[in-house]
């Protein structure tokens, strides 16, 4: 995989952050949707799987990421859903080669609720057209503050002394 065109062997992310938002499963759909289309025009999209090698569980289209954020309603530790605490789905575009990642958390209301929307990939094809991407995500999620961070800025920010390596 380190070998593929177009791979920095390190990750980028543009992000997209905000407070407590009320929003439905089908209005986030929309919004991903219109940015799936800007990074991937035509390719499918998959839910991210939780073990690796992640197994495939089908393309994902605006009904199919509706689907994905009402299946991810963020439930307690007694398995009921959390009144007010939104939707949180994770999506790999299925390239080993050039992986892309996005994940959202919307919905969620209350003092302490965020929301955000973050687009990772190692490819330099994204590097180079971060600034478009980031434009889209502030104007596709009005979000109170959205970064690119690449991991030359991550990496020399180094560990929390308090956190282990």
């Amino acid at each position: 995989m380190s070998g593929a065109p177009g791979w920095t062997g390190k990750s980028d992310q543009i992000g997209a952050y905000w407070g407590s938002r009320s929003m439905s499963p089908s209005e986030g759909a929309q919004k991903w949707s219109r940015l799936l289309e800007l990074l991937s025009p035509g390719s499918g999209w998959f839910r991210k799987g939780r073990k690796y090698p992640r197994e495939l569980d089908g393309v994902i289209g605006e009904q199919g990421l509706a689907e994905e954020l009402a299946g991810g309603v963020l439930r307690d530790d007694d398995g009921k859903v959390m009144d007010g605490g939104g939707y949180l789905v994770s999506l790999w575009n299925g390239n080993h080669d050039e992986p892309l990642t996005m994940e959202t958390s919307l919905g969620s209301v209350g003092p302490y609720s965020r929301g955000y929307a973050t687009v990772r990939s190692r490819s330099l094809e994204l590097r180079a057209r971060c600034d478009e991407v980031l434009a889209a995500m502030i104007e596709l999620w009005a979000p109170d503050y959205a970064a690119w961070d690449n991991w030359t800025y991550t990496e020399s920010q180094g560990m929390p002394k308090d956190r282990p390596a």
